[in-house]
């Protein structure tokens, strides 16, 4: 299989990315893409929470305020459905890497409930004056990780404008006995750490100077 360059390893110079093809640039040094903006979240604070209309199918276990990062359903007895969507602007610079990250960060909400991703939707926003090329790499990364998950994957979707963003709808497959809430964690439960502490830190760096790093967790 081939894709763009993979990131420098521990043993390889620290390389800098040419201003002019950096992706990151396409994103506001003010904004977090994890976070609503303080507006919205304020707009859709408690919509979640609506009771649902009638004849509604099976209830809902999880999702119904914001402090779940996936909702929930059970619609039949031993069966559970979980459904995230997850969008990233270009937290990287090389395309591949960015539709890696994007991927994992999308099924990473389906996971923490205690479901397997099952089937996931291509969501993509690109800007027409960059090369179509970086855009079938970005598209390949989220392949390459939807495989490792042995999760289905289906068509692509455009979303939004002209800002860059790309991620993945995903449905999980699960059971109640299995399910998982953001609220549910008790003293004495270890924590499972999912990516490296201070990853953030080095992704802003890399926003910030365009800077490809050596991985300090591999060293």
């Amino acid at each position: 299989m081939s894709h763009s360059p993979q990131p420098a390893r521990p043993d390889d110079p620290v390389r800098h990315a040419p201003g002019d093809q950096r992706l990151t640039r396409f994103l506001p040094e003010d904004e977090d893409p994890a976070l609503l903006p303080p507006e919205l979240e304020r707009l859709v604070h408690g919509l979640a929470g609506a009771a649902p209309g009638s004849g509604a199918v099976g209830e809902l276990l999880a999702g119904r305020d914001d402090t779940d990062s996936a909702s929930v359903l059970r619609w039949a007895t031993n069966h559970t459905l979980a459904s995230s969507t997850r969008i990233l602007p270009p937290v990287l610079d090389d395309p591949y890497d960015w539709g890696c990250v994007a991927a994992a960060h999308a099924f990473s909400p389906v996971y923490a409930t205690g479901a397997r991703p099952v089937l996931a939707v291509n969501l993509l926003g690109w800007r027409r004056d960059l090369p179509a090329d970086q855009a079938a790499q970005l598209l390949q990364g989220g392949l390459d990780v939807a495989r490792d998950a042995r999760c289905q994957l289906g068509g692509t979707h455009p979303v939004g404008d002209d800002r860059l963003g790309y991620g993945l709808s995903v449905t999980g497959a699960g059971r109640p006995d299995a399910v998982l809430s953001a609220d549910g964690g008790v003293p004495g439960v270890p924590l499972t750490l999912t990516k490296p502490l201070g990853s953030g830190v080095l992704t802003r760096r890399h926003r910030a100077t365009g800077e490809y790093f050596r991985r300090p967790w591999r060293a």
